[in-house]
């Protein structure tokens, strides 16, 4: 297994020529086929290369390697990097959201198995959240459908060290505090504005593009289950 954060400290060597070729500096994922990309970037936007995972034939302790400069595209070189590039999303430094509408932290790394697919998130807080959980990535969001099962068994053996509680007391506390929660994070949601329409599959609901986000707003999404794609699509 390789992490994010470790490919980037490597210089990437050309095996042909062994030159230096300059370290990555972000990793992106095609939303579509989930496949991960490296960039580089040497001080301009226009001189922006991509790396495709597929192509690195080595990493070892002090290198990352690839077979030849040519398997570096620039993103205004390869007509079909742009298009490639709408499909993909930058993931470190990204806040993470559950389903609930609750931050829970921001990406630190990635952790790859060989083929580079993504096994898990780690975030700023130290917590791993696996792969299978994500729901969608996009720009500055990744959301996520944790097991509220297993939330709320970490929750039972943090309270249980602390007090004698009986079963029933304490599923309501947890009930409360994911309650609260929510609605702390749905109101830093108000102001911004919807940045693509919503509908509800009956069509009683709508929140038509550039629609203000209204607490109103919020508890009518809610109860046509469409909270997270007014989060989703929230925009400044």
């Amino acid at each position: 297994m390789n992490k994010a954060t470790y490919l980037l400290t490597l210089p990437i060597v050309e095996i042909e020529k062994g030159s230096n070729l300059g370290r990555a500096t972000g990793v992106l994922l095609n939303s579509v086929t989930k496949k991960v990309y490296l960039t580089m970037e040497n001080g301009h936007p226009g001189q922006a290369k991509i790396i495709d995972t597929a192509d690195i034939i080595g990493v070892g302790e002090q290198y990352l390697l690839i077979q030849d400069e040519k398997v570096l595209k620039g993103v205004f070189e390869d007509e079909s990097i742009p298009k490639m590039l709408e499909d993909c999303y930058l993931l470190l430094g990204v806040e993470v959201i559950d389903a609930s509408g609750t931050s829970l932290g921001k990406v630190e790394d990635l952790v790859f198995d060989k083929e580079y697919n993504i096994l898990s998130l780690i975030l700023d807080n130290q917590q791993e959240v696996k792969a299978e959980s994500i729901l969608s990535v996009c720009p500055g969001r990744i959301f996520v459908n944790l097991d509220k099962r297993e939330i709320k068994g970490k929750e039972v053996e943090k309270k249980e060290l602390k007090e004698d509680i009986s079963p029933e007391s304490l599923e309501e506390k947890v009930v409360k505090s994911e309650e609260e929660s929510k609605k702390a994070n749905n109101h830093s949601y108000l102001g911004l504005k919807v940045g693509k329409t919503v509908t509800s599959e009956d069509g009683t609901f709508q929140a038509k593009q550039g629609t203000v986000i209204t607490e109103e707003l919020m508890q009518e999404a809610e109860r046509h289950d469409l909270l997270l794609n007014i989060a989703m699509y929230a925009a400044e």
